[in-house]
């Protein structure tokens, strides 16, 4: 069964607490926690989240999604600006030494914030980022992803408001730090049901998951899910969206394809989808090639999610991370890790072909060290 705040209160009964869980996508309070936050059976579920509750409304302690999570995060208090220094140049040192050159820091908010929801650090991650790159101290090319949102909750005002505000050229050197992307969430994860879905999930009959828009209606959602797109692409912004459940999946590559009908000038942009490798479906793999549009995968992850993928999807889930599929329908895909899915193993895998992670995943054999580089240079659109 899945955890609830009196498993945490046994553990920490006077002290508040929060345990992320490790897709990234939900989060467990404690009582005192949701005590603090002002969190009981009359609060709402945030647009773009929702509240895990017992059968008489109370909440569990789950939250899921950005806007769930930061109902009990905003009381946290925020990094220090020297915390967030320090983990920076920790982390690019931990991934040098792994052999990465550069990577996509990719929730940031582009207008600064308060160190609780979408930046880290009082001053913002971003200016930190800044000011050690001006240090020289910057070990790794970074590309920023600006997720224009509020309190986790994404809309198409936002989006231009927030990135027309941004100063994207306010960098003193964009071939080793600059933000020209804009990161959107369409859905969850299906681990946890919040993956959306084009039909309902075996396990739970008249459930097939949500996008993370609002709206009353999914007509709605995906109207805003466009109107972000557009506000973005006009803007000359590259939009990578998360993408898991095939529905949102197919929802994004439309609105990609709505944006560029619109903007034919702008697929240099190379809009992409983010872990649409995993249930993606045989007519959006053509249709991603069709299109030209990219996906960013995390191959590792078929190995920590086949068999989990099996269990709440059913025998489809036999061909999920199939990326020979892409590759042989001639899918531009751009691959790299997931920080949330810990160390990716390097020496388990031969540097001159691409063995399966797991025996029932489909990988073809290629390349690993121009599978990986390309989303350095084509996906990050570094300029060398």
């Amino acid at each position: 069964r899945e955890l609830t705040c009196y498993d945490l209160d046994e553990v920490s009964p006077d002290n508040p607490a929060l345990l992320q869980d490790c897709y990234a996508h939900g989060a467990f309070a404690n009582s005192l926690a949701m005590k603090i936050a002002g969190i009981d059976k009359n609060t709402p579920d945030p647009e773009g989240g929702v509240i895990d509750r017992f059968a008489d409304q109370s909440p569990t302690g789950y939250f899921h999604e950005l806007a769930g999570i930061h109902l009990v995060m905003k009381h946290i208090p925020g990094w220090t600006e020297q915390d967030v220094r320090d983990n920076i140049i920790k982390v690019q040192a931990i991934l040098n030494a792994n052999g990465y050159t550069s990577y996509t820091e990719s929730t940031l908010g582009p207008t600064g914030g308060d160190g609780k929801s979408d930046t880290a650090g009082r001053k913002g991650a971003i200016d930190i980022y800044k000011d050690l790159q001006r240090e020289g101290r910057l070990t790794c090319r970074v590309a920023i992803g600006l997720h224009a949102a509020k309190n986790g909750f994404q809309s198409a005002e936002l989006v231009k408001e927030q990135l027309e505000r941004f100063d994207r050229d306010a960098f003193c050197d964009k071939q080793w730090l600059k933000a020209d992307m804009c990161k959107l969430f369409c859905d969850g994860v299906h681990i946890s049901h919040t993956a959306w879905m084009l039909s309902d999930y075996p396990d739970t009959p008249g459930d097939h998951g949500s996008s993370s828009f609002a709206g009353e209606t999914e007509e709605e959602q995906v109207k805003a899910l466009y109107d972000m797109v557009l506000e973005a692409t006009a803007l000359g912004y590259q939009v990578g969206i998360h993408t898991v459940g095939d529905r949102a999946i197919e929802e994004s590559l439309n609105a990609f394809i709505n944006a560029y009908e619109h903007y034919p000038e702008r697929h240099e942009l190379r809009h992409y989808l983010i872990h649409a490798e995993g249930l993606c479906t045989k007519e959006q793999i053509e249709k991603a090639a069709r299109c030209r549009i990219m996906i960013s995968a995390q191959p590792a992850m078929g190995a920590y999610l086949t068999e989990p993928t099996i269990v709440i999807i059913g025998e489809r889930g036999k061909n999920a991370w199939s990326m020979g599929s892409l590759l042989k329908a001639g899918v531009t895909v751009a691959s790299g890790t997931d920080a949330i899915y810990g160390e990716y193993p390097w020496k388990e895998i031969s540097f001159d072909t691409y063995e399966s992670l797991s025996p029932i995943t489909n990988f073809c054999q290629v390349n690993l060290n121009c599978f990986f580089s390309k989303l350095a240079i084509y996906g990050e659109r570094w300029h060398f």
